[in-house]
This record gives structure tokens, sequence and C-alpha cells, in this order.
């Protein structure tokens, strides 16, 4: 005898009925009609491009794609697939512009998990649920850490900040200052020499200040010990929160020429034990 169709999941009983007797029951059985609805997903993470770098809870992806991934798994063997829904931080969840995984009978790894592209810019939510791809039932959606639409799961970066207005002054015969802008808040440092040949990284040469981690958008650098009567060679550098840098074009200007030296001098007593007296 098939169960019904729409039988309630679950434990069920079964009653067999003698047909010499037909109002005496002989036997009575449990059976389980298993849930075609796949659980709950569970372990929600989410990843950088690579689908290897974790991204933690609010941190940044300098890419446009993730990865997000969740196990999910059946009381009964299904085809199913991980579905997620991301939605700009503030914006309300509405099950539209779902994406959908590839189609798996346990979804548990890596390879199971749905790839997201073209993330605009900006602070991000999500959200997944489990799809049965045969009958379309679909479990419950749970959110990446909770659902306060104004929390920020993850905040994609693609972007270096823009540099603009670079310019020098306060030129003198052994120092200057360095200004520039950007669009968003990120760190300070200016690469300068007397060639103009830069290398890539200032973690392998002297021609780089100090970096200034102070995120700001209007950004101060003073140079000084410079050469006088010399032509320099410079170029600024600004990094964003989510490790994006720009580098700007090169620069020149030149301090003026003096007939003294132009760095500072020191001078000492050599071979005395006693005090140089005024005029000495």
């Amino acid at each position: 005898v098939k169960v019904p169709s729409g039988t309630p999941t679950g434990t069920q009983k079964i009653k067999v009925v003698k047909k010499a007797t037909p109002n005496q029951e002989s036997e009575r059985e449990n059976f389980t009609v298993p849930s075609t609805v796949p659980n709950d997903p569970m372990d929600l993470n989410q990843f950088k491009a690579d689908g290897l770098t974790v991204i933690s809870a609010g941190g940044y992806s300098t890419s446009s794609t993730v990865i997000l991934r969740a196990t999910s798994t059946a009381s009964m063997s299904i085809n199913m697939a991980l579905e997620v829904e991301v939605k700009p931080t503030g914006t309300s969840f509405d099950e539209i512009g779902i994406v959908q995984g590839p189609t798996c009978s346990s979804c548990t790894s890596t390879s199971t998990a749905v790839t997201v592209s073209g993330l605009s810019d900006g602070s991000k939510h999500w959200r997944a649920r489990t799809k049965n791809t045969t009958t379309n039932s679909t479990s419950s959606w749970i959110c990446f850490v909770d659902c306060n639409i104004n929390n920020a799961d993850f905040i994609v970066d693609a972007n270096a900040p823009a540099i603009s207005g670079v310019s020098s002054s306060n030129v003198s015969t052994n120092s200057a200052t360095i200004t520039w802008s950007t669009d968003e808040q990120s760190t300070s440092q200016v690469q300068y020499n007397k060639t103009g040949s830069f290398v890539a990284d200032c973690a392998t040469n002297n021609d780089c200040t100090t970096l200034d981690s102070n995120p700001v958008t209007s950004h101060t650098v003073n140079l000084a010990n410079l050469d006088s009567g010399t032509t320099y060679y410079y170029r600024v550098r600004s990094k964003d929160a989510a490790g994006n840098e720009a580098i700007s074009s090169n620069y020149t200007f030149s301090t003026g020429s003096v007939t003294q030296p132009a760095k500072t001098t020191v001078y000492y007593a050599y071979a005395t034990t006693s005090v140089v007296s005024a005029g000495a």
C-alpha cells in the first residue's frame, strides 16, 4: 500500500486489518515519512574571491566577488543547492536577486558554495537557505551573524583611493612640504629621490618617508634634511582600510642654493678635559 501523497512527515503508525474479520486490528507498526524540505543551513562563512581567505565579520573584500558557504543537509537523499541573498547594509531582504550555488546531495565544501560577483563598493549583509531543486521546497533563511540590516557582514572595497591636488610648498634650501587629497580616508607616504626612478615596494628602499597610518583625506608630509640647490623627484602614496594602494605620477621641486652648508653641523671639542671658556 502506497503512503498517500501529502502524508505529514515524521513518525507515523500503520494499521493492518485482517480481511476475515474487518474490525479486528492485528498489528500496529511505526514508520517514518522523511521530509523533502532540507534542513536549515549551518556554519555560514564568507571568503574572498580565492575561496580560501576568510573574511571576518565586518571585514574587507578587495574584489567585487565573494564566496559564501554553508553546510546543508537533509533527512533523505535529495538534490539540493545553497541559495544566498546579499543586500547593502540598511536594506531589507526581499528575496530579489537570489543567487544559487551548484546542485549537491551533501553541500558541505567550498565547491558547493555560492559565488556572488559584480558587487558594488560598500557594506553588505547576507543570508542563506537550502533549496530542494526537485520540489523547490526550501529551508528557513539563516543570517550570517544576525538579521540586523544595519550590521555589515563584509565590506566591498575594490578601488584604490583617488589622488588629486598633489603639490609642493614651503620649499627652502633643505626642506619642503608635500600635500595632496584623496576621495576616501587613507594613509600618507611620500617617495622621493634625485633620479626619478622609484621602486614599487617602499620596504626595499630608503627613498620613502615613514608611513603615516592615520587615515585622512587631506594629506601633509614634511621633507627635511634635503640637499640645497637640488632638483628632487617625488610621488605620493595612499592606502585605504582595505589595503588598496594608489600611487601618483611623478612631480618635481628644487631646493634653494646657499653658500653655507644646509645640513645641521655639530661641533665637538677634541682631546681636552677642561671646559672651553667663552671666546676660547
